[in-house]
């Protein structure tokens, strides 16, 4: 591993010592930097400071939405959507079984007649 190490760092030595490939190296990092630089420009965004009236005079594109909850009318559309809804019930058997048991039972016990 050591000699590994101390082979790269002669290897690099030996190419700092040209001009041509140190030059080469800066132009190189500086054209890095200088991309990076440009491209992260949109990264960071624009802040715009508007007041209530003010006229803006390009797009403002914002990353999220904005939303303003008025509860009375959030409350009034809940009611009209549930009112829009059709009831929809689960049929329990069990129910008619039971009432029709105990309506047997009453009937039997006042000796009506039951149907």
């Amino acid at each position: 591993m050591f000699t590994t190490v101390k082979i790269f760092s002669r290897t690099i030595n030996a190419a700092m010592g040209n001009r041509n490939v140190r030059l080469s190296l800066f132009l190189i990092l500086g054209i890095i930097v200088i991309s990076t630089a440009l491209l992260s420009i949109n990264v960071v965004g624009k802040t715009h400071n508007y007041g209530i009236g003010d006229i803006a005079r390009e797009d403002v594109r914002v990353p999220s939405d904005i939303i303003f909850e008025i509860e009375s009318e959030t409350r009034a559309e809940k009611g009209r959507v549930a009112e829009s809804v059709p009831l929809v019930f689960d049929r329990d058997h069990s129910v008619v079984r039971t009432i029709h048991f105990h309506l047997a039972k009453y009937f039997r016990e006042t000796g009506a007649r039951f149907i």
